[in-house]
């Protein structure tokens, strides 16, 4: 029966969270916390009539983070639009809106104070690409060899497709050669067929049967609006020259429709909340179909440096797992049974804290959730004082479950002990 299974090469996943470009001196998210709420009050300071309408930084406070807030004025733009088109969403919701609305003088109409988050949201998304761009095209930028040779050891023993969370260009230095779902400038063979040979190609992604991508669901440095006409103004293109000046990162569409995307603002950065109305636009609406068939395309998985924060990616991970039966296997068309993924997590912990389950129970939870799998350290044994290493091993792997293991080495550590990774996945 397994011979007629024919079995092409085995396919790894990766998703890179933001934990695995730390090490290459990107940003923290309390490092752009910082940023953020001095780039809100230099927008509140342009101009007087924002005074007293700092509204990211209202909204700031010890239990937020950039992301919670922008996603927080993400919505705020959404509702109020939709007031602007007839559905009075804002009068029905306004008292269960964050206090601060409170105290915000909305007299001058609904529209105006929706184009005052707009602006503000504008403003500190486009700082932000550019702190990113700033941050990638230092010229002394990190050595990415170990990451570099990483990748390549498991391209020996996989077909890799890679999911970057990041907005970096680390995991593109450490893999040049990789697809990236945009027509290169010198294919003379392509689906797209604009003018530019630098445009995303969704069929290229629909036609790449062989894995070897990095896709950059969440947006990337290198992501440029078209500037050549109106019609084309919201097409994101793949510029390679993060040099270039005319850099447009910020795009607000005209509402045409009731659905939320329509009123949202384009960004070449998906950050911040209502990230699934985000991604309803290309490229990352066809990034993210592709994540829920590679999900189940997958032998093994690889995630580093995720925080478990994103539904959309976690519910792609999930369904793989969810449609399990007995004895870890699931029915494929093509062949009678397949074993569910190893997955490999890694993550940077230090073997005298507490476990994983009592020093980060959210992350712990979301991750039980992602995987639905019983696992024998729980977050809610209150009362369970093992620390890391005691319940992982001496070269710290933690098997926390049949399928899942834990390395707390950290992604820089963990690619000098690739081989050991190569065969927990295997």
């Amino acid at each position: 029966m397994n011979e007629s299974c024919n079995k092409p090469n085995k396919k790894l996943l990766i998703i890179l969270g933001a934990g695995s470009s730390i090490p290459y001196r990107m940003p923290s998210v309390a490092c752009i916390n910082k940023h953020m709420l001095d780039w809100s009050k230099e927008w509140e300071s342009s101009d007087k009539i924002y005074r007293g309408k700092n509204i990211f930084a209202d909204l700031m406070d010890d239990n937020s983070n950039y992301e919670l807030v922008l996603g927080q004025m993400t919505t705020l733009i959404y509702v109020l639009s939709q007031q602007i088109s007839g559905i009075r969403l804002f009068e029905n919701i306004k008292n269960q809106l964050p206090k601060i609305l409170s105290n915000i003088d909305y007299s001058g109409g609904i529209e105006s104070l929706r184009n005052i988050i707009i602006g503000q949201h504008r403003y500190l998304i486009e700082k932000l690409t550019c702190y990113f761009r700033t941050c990638c095209k230092k010229h002394s930028l990190p050595d990415v060899s170990k990451f570099s040779r990483f990748l390549q050891e498991l391209r020996n023993h996989f077909e890799v497709g890679i999911y970057n969370l990041n907005h970096d260009n680390i995991a593109i230095r450490a893999w040049p050669e990789a697809f990236k779902g945009f027509t290169p400038v010198d294919s003379k063979q392509s689906s797209c067929q604009q003018i530019n040979e630098n445009y995303f190609d969704p069929m290229g992604i629909f036609n790449h049967k062989k894995w070897n991508f990095i896709y950059h669901l969440h947006g990337s440095v290198h992501f440029n609006f078209s500037n050549e006409n109106a019609v084309k103004r919201t097409l994101i293109k793949w510029e390679e020259n993060l040099f270039e000046d005319k850099f447009l990162d910020y795009f607000v569409p005209i509402a045409a429709q009731d659905d939320m995307s329509m009123h949202l603002p384009f960004t070449t950065l998906i950050t911040g909340g209502s990230k699934l109305e985000q991604l309803l636009p290309e490229p990352y609406h066809t990034f993210h179909a592709s994540l829920a068939r590679h999900s189940h395309e997958a032998d093994a998985i690889l995630i580093a440096g995720y925080s478990f924060g994103d539904l959309h990616v976690n519910r792609a991970l999930k369904n793989r797992f969810d449609i399990s039966v007995s004895e870890n296997q699931i029915f494929e068309p093509n062949c009678l049974l397949k074993t569910l993924p190893k997955v490999v997590i890694l993550q940077k912990n230090c073997r005298d804290k507490p476990h994983t389950g009592i020093a980060r129970p959210d992350w712990a939870r979301q991750m039980y959730k992602t995987f639905n799998t019983p696992f024998s350290v729980s977050p809610d044994e209150n009362n369970d004082n093992r620390t890391i290493g005691d319940v992982s091993t001496c070269d710290d792997f933690e098997e926390i479950s049949s399928q899942i293991v834990i390395c707390h080495k950290g992604t820089e550590d963990a690619f000098l002990d690739v081989k050991r990774v190569i065969s927990k996945l295997i």
